[in-house]
């Protein structure tokens, strides 16, 4: 890192900002055992340098630009955003080097794409942000053509589905705005479709999503739940898990 800073403390929090995309105070003060004026005081000459953007109650890599039209994205990128990260990292986990995976979009895929960057994995994606967030070192990314989703940083249409069926993966990562015993489901027919094709064209689908999925419906039917391999989730999910384990093939709580 060319710029330098007093303490390691700060050099540790750069480096942790730019490796997770986005982070908490909380975050950063139980990571760093510090109190939040001390971490807030350290974001202040990170941001200066070039190094952090400051948002409400956190902050972001400076490669993910905040204005208006990203409103929708920052609010689900700060939602249960603790939950997020510890499915990034059990998904991560299922992944071996040299595979080749197709990941949904969304901000769980997201924090599966920040573990994943630097390994030696072929990722295909939807998502602008996902391919961003894995472009490092050994990761090989493929971002296929299509509409633009403002404000989502996904891509749908015509020719993403085109791309997709030409392609085989190892594993399906795949995002859902709701499940609950009658199957997953979406608010976008464009993803429904993108996410359909994924299940077909890969070995073994695999759905990221944390407890406040669970329980929910939402408008556009994308699967039962015995057409997933795995469901991986968070802790707080717990107490209404029971019922899924009786269809969905294997479940995950991190």
């Amino acid at each position: 890192m060319s710029q330098q800073f007093p303490h390691d403390r700060q050099q540790s929090m750069a480096r942790l900002i730019a490796e997770r995309g986005s982070l908490t105070i909380e975050d950063l003060v139980r990571h760093f055992e510090s109190s939040a004026p001390t971490i807030r005081r350290d974001l202040t000459l990170l941001e200066r340098a070039g190094l952090a953007s400051r948002t409400h109650g956190g902050v972001i890599s400076p490669g993910i630009r905040v204005g208006k039209a990203d409103a929708p994205f920052l609010d689900k990128l700060r939602r249960h955003h603790g939950a997020k990260r510890r499915i990034g990292r059990a998904a991560a986990a299922h992944v071996e080097n040299r595979q080749t995976i197709f990941i949904d979009s969304g901000t769980t895929a997201l924090a599966l794409a920040q573990r994943l960057a630097g390994r030696s994995v072929t990722i295909v994606t939807v998502d602008l942000k996902v391919a961003e967030a894995a472009s490092v070192g050994n990761t090989q990314v493929h971002i296929v053509g299509g509409l633009i989703r403002n404000g989502i940083y996904s891509i749908a249409g015509d020719a993403a589905l085109k791309a997709v069926s030409e392609l085989k993966f190892d594993t399906f990562f795949m995002t859902a705005d709701a499940l609950d015993l009658a199957g997953v489901s979406n608010s976008s027919r464009e993803a429904v479709a993108i996410a359909q094709l994924g299940m077909k064209r890969a070995r073994r689908t695999i759905l990221i999503s944390d407890h406040s999925k669970l329980g929910q419906r939402s408008l556009v039917k994308l699967c039962p739940l015995s057409a997933l391999d795995l469901l991986i989730t968070d802790r707080v999910a717990a107490p209404v898990i029971e019922p899924y384990r009786q269809t969905i093939q294997r479940v995950e709580m991190c």
